[in-house]
């Protein structure tokens, strides 16, 4: 049995084990950007995912068109709720 499977059978030692393992010797390289991204995958001979597909394609559009249909209602919602006038409207200060 090796030292990880050891490591990995200790619920607090896993843990501690596997952060000082992400932290110091193997750490993540920080994203370069999309870009950057995009392009060694396709050169890895990557595609651009399942979401991109058939029917997983399919339901993510139609997620993503409920969900902006949805944030649309909502914001002309706020936008009659919210109704100021003129002299209200000076008085917001921005966040």
């Amino acid at each position: 049995m090796s030292i990880k499977q050891v490591l990995k059978k200790i619920p607090v030692i896993s843990s501690v084990a596997r952060c000082i393992y992400r932290t110091w010797i193997n750490p993540p390289t920080p994203f370069q950007g999309s870009e950057e991204y995009w392009k060694d995958r396709y050169e890895a001979g990557g595609h651009s995912g399942d979401g991109s597909y058939n029917q997983l394609a399919e339901f993510k559009t139609a997620t993503l068109l409920t969900a902006s249909v949805t944030a649309l209602v909502q914001l002309k919602k706020e936008a009659q709720i919210w109704n100021l006038d003129s002299t209200q409207s000076s008085r917001l200060k921005p966040t």
